[in-house]
């Protein structure tokens, strides 16, 4: 076998020999999430717990969430530290405030 001339190359040879020595089974890759993919995780929570409320109002939430997330690096804060993780317990936090102030 030779030597690949680019890095890339050489990325994917490895990737393949250690698929093809049963070391690992499959290369999934992990790419941080954004703020744009972290709305989009909270709208979908939404529509799982079927929240029912003006469109205004929804978005008015998802930016509340958002707001409340934590992001790296700094000081751009593109990518959310936990992913969609903490999405569920951010709109029931923020739900919970929201009851409490009527």
């Amino acid at each position: 076998m030779t030597l690949p001339e680019r890095r890339e190359d050489l990325s994917e040879v490895w990737r393949r020999q250690l698929v093809s020595s049963a070391l690992i089974s499959a290369h999934v890759p992990f790419l941080s999430l954004e703020k744009i993919h972290v709305q989009q995780c909270i709208r979908e929570v939404l529509h799982e717990t079927r929240y029912s409320t003006s469109e205004r109002e929804t978005e008015a939430l998802v930016t509340k969430v958002v707001d409340k997330m934590t992001y790296f690096p700094e000081p751009i804060k593109r990518f959310s530290r936990t992913g969609c993780k903490d999405v569920r317990e951010k709109i029931y936090q923020e739900l919970e405030i929201d009851l409490m102030e009527q």
